[in-house]
């Protein structure tokens, strides 16, 4: 079975054991991220291991990371728009960026994702992008919680209306009904689909390659670390 490009693995740390990751190895996933800097125990072959820098800590070792993981792509602060994640302003973040993330342009060849914001309406993004003078943002990077397929839609075309000049990627993305499983599959399978059929969107990974997660019903295995109905389909299906 071919790859999806765009089909990612969001691997959330402590939710699964070493060995089920590696049952995406025959699949549609293509690439996994696990909001680290280093990947995962064991990560399939043919699958691509994108790095992220969630925060300000450990910033300056960034170069000796990038350099130690070969990576070709570079994914920068978790939700800094929110006070539970990286939290920064804008101005901070795009400081930062200039210091420590734009010379790996130069030296590694690398691609750079935005921050990724957990709310792409707000004005965070933009205030990001116009303090980052200078700097080279390859394409922006969105996290979504909500219900409603149609939702989720109108937020990405709106944010592609607002940034034509950049693709997306959508590293965090989830259905929040917790009392249907059938109304979350409904609306991965949709919003996947649309996705898959828009050039501007480049890559994105379900929320959430897990056992179980708490308050949601997303997750992608079963308590054995087997696929469940979700995991089959997003794995699976092209």
């Amino acid at each position: 079975m071919a790859r999806n490009s765009k089909r990612g693995i969001a691997s959330a740390p402590g939710t699964y054991q070493a060995s089920d990751l590696m049952k995406a190895g025959v699949g549609q996933a293509s690439w996994v991220y696990n909001w680290n800097d280093y990947p995962p125990s064991s990560v399939p072959s043919g699958i691509e291991y994108v790095p992220m820098q969630w925060g300000e800590d450990n910033i300056g070792n960034l170069y000796d990371r990038i350099k130690s993981t070969n990576a070709k792509v570079l994914l920068a602060f978790n939700e800094p728009d929110i006070p539970s994640q990286s939290n920064m302003s804008p101005q901070r973040a795009a400081q930062l960026w200039k210091q420590y993330i734009q010379p790996l342009k130069g030296q590694f060849n690398i691609r750079l994702g935005s921050p990724a914001v957990a709310d792409a309406r707000s004005l965070w993004l933009k205030d990001f992008m116009d303090a980052c003078t200078g700097c080279t943002v390859d394409f922006l990077v969105i996290h979504w919680y909500g219900q409603g397929p149609e939702n989720f839609i109108q937020l990405l075309e709106d944010t592609h209306k607002k940034f034509p000049d950049h693709n997306i990627w959508v590293t965090e993305w989830a259905d929040t009904t917790i009392d249907d499983s059938a109304v979350v599959q409904t609306f991965l399978e949709q919003t996947a689909r649309y996705m898959d059929s828009q050039p501007w969107v480049e890559r994105y990974a379900w929320f959430v390659y897990a056992r179980k997660f708490d308050g949601l019903q997303s997750n992608l295995l079963d308590g054995n670390g087997n696929f469940n109905v979700l995991g089959r389909w997003y794995i699976n299906s092209d």
